[in-house]
């Protein structure tokens, strides 16, 4: 027979076993609770569209590189170069900026008569690198298509 003594050190081991198997499974069950919340808000996100990696640089931080790169690639004189704020995009497979401009300019070689007579309408594509804010693509073209 099991002397008083061992019998109670018997019972005390198997309460502090009992104990630590019970903080254990608390303690996974609470993580799996968290990690399933988690994926709920993540899979909610991707849904609604919303970006969880953000880029280093917005889409409006490379607006001034455009503006100089326009400015150079663009004969003449410009008269009006505005930055259509509503298309602005970030692209997160390419990691890059998309920035559409509307230009006025007037050719090389032409008199400056008023600005219906004499601007041709342009516009510029400016694609930026998210990641170091540098100048990716830029493409000028004819705002009436010729």
């Amino acid at each position: 027979m099991i002397k008083q003594e061992k019998r109670q050190l018997l019972i005390l081991a198997i309460v502090a076993v009992a104990l630590i198997t019970l903080a254990s499974l608390l303690t996974l069950l609470a993580n799996e609770h968290l990690k399933s919340r988690e994926r709920d808000k993540s899979a909610t996100k991707r849904a609604l569209g919303v970006v969880t990696s953000r880029a280093k640089f917005d889409a409006f931080a490379g607006a001034e590189l455009c503006r100089e790169a326009i400015r150079s690639q663009v004969p003449g004189k410009i008269i009006t170069l505005h930055m259509d704020s509503r298309s602005a995009r970030y692209d997160e497979f390419e990691k890059t900026n998309t920035l559409l401009f509307v230009v006025d300019a007037v050719p090389e070689g032409q008199n400056f008569l008023s600005e219906h007579a004499s601007t041709k309408a342009l516009h510029a594509q400016c694609i930026t690198s998210a990641e170091d804010n540098r100048l990716v693509n830029l493409i000028v073209a004819p705002a009436d298509g010729s």
